[in-house]
């Protein structure tokens, strides 16, 4: 039997802002490759789900909705961090095929399944993603990684094993791509990264975050920049310069994602945090005093294992205290 040319794909998205840029950059190449992208789930060909595993509801989702698109009787690749951080997922649905975050493979997946074999390929991507091809889903909404991975080593956190170790894409990548978005329409550059705070460390030996944004606000063009989550350890080592940068730059927003966790020491410890509740307190005061209007968002995670009510209520104590 010979199969049919597999020339619509149909791309669906969960998670976080860079699944939502590795879905571009999924599109990007293969209508480079000649394929449609469908915005029909119905007119498909190929069905890939671009999965999220942050939570174990999140997981659950992901898994009952691969078990509903198998109903569909349609090609299905799914890619993300749900099999990188959940390898079991390929051998509980073997008819489907399967990569990780390594996005730049995505030709050789959809050539293998139009010619009817199934595609197993999962590994972080090595690619240096600000410059594959890309297919921005919101015409103003430029969505860059800065990196990928992190460093630490959290004690909850199942996306270290999606996207591994901290891999830093060299500033002129970025600063080519933000060129080429805003050539192109862009009102909006977001810079992702599983932790932007940490850019730099691995492939310039140092934290280059306030660099780089020094470097895209001197771009021309009407554009505005918005920063992505940054872990509190290192923000600590150039928040004067941070502070300096959003006081004097129009062109960045004036949020900041800066993750708590819990407002106890004890608590913060058996994470694998690397600061203190006292860290966090002085920032968000430092923040506050130097950029006008600053909106600060946080994270927040109750009935910790071995939480106790008077740790619980510590944390209550400091969002009280800092109003995030």
């Amino acid at each position: 039997m010979i199969m049919k040319s597999l020339e619509k794909i149909y791309i669906e998205t969960y998670g976080c802002s860079m699944n939502k840029a590795d879905s571009e950059f999924i599109a990007g190449i293969l209508a480079e490759d000649g394929y449609s992208i469908s915005s029909s789930i119905e007119d498909a060909d190929v069905i890939i789900l671009n999965s999220c595993v942050v939570k174990t509801p999140t997981e659950r989702k992901i898994i009952r909705r691969i078990s509903q698109l198998r109903k569909l009787k349609k090609k299905l690749l799914v890619a993300g961090c749900l099999p990188l951080a959940i390898p079991s997922v390929v051998d509980q649905f073997k008819d489907v095929s399967f990569i990780g975050t390594n996005v730049e493979v995505i030709k050789e997946a959809i050539s293998a399944i139009k010619a009817g074999k199934r595609y197993v390929n999962i590994s972080k991507s090595r690619a240096c993603k600000p410059e594959l091809p890309k297919i921005r889903m919101n015409p103003i909404v430029e969505i860059i990684p800065i990196a990928e991975g992190c460093v630490g080593n959290c004690s909850y956190c199942i996306i270290k094993l999606a996207r591994k170790e901290l891999m830093s894409f060299p500033k002129d990548s970025i600063l080519a791509r933000v060129k080429k978005a805003i050539k192109t329409g862009a009102k909006e550059i977001w810079l992702t990264a599983q932790d932007t705070g940490a850019y730099g460390l691995d492939l310039y030996k140092d934290y280059k975050l306030p660099e780089l944004l020094e470097e895209i606000c001197k771009l021309k063009g009407d554009f505005k920049l918005r920063v992505g989550m940054m872990n509190p350890n290192h923000l600590l080592n150039f928040l004067s310069k941070l502070i300096k940068i959003y006081s004097k730059e129009e062109k960045i927003y004036k949020f900041i994602h800066i993750p708590l966790q819990s407002g106890s020491n004890q608590i913060l410890k058996l994470m694998g945090r690397k600061y203190t509740a006292e860290d966090f307190k002085l920032m968000v005061k430092k923040l506050r005093e130097n950029i006008e209007a600053i909106t600060i968002s946080t994270d927040i995670i109750v009935g910790f294992p071995q939480e106790t009510e008077e740790q619980f209520n510590e944390t209550l104590k400091l969002l009280k205290e800092t109003e995030p």
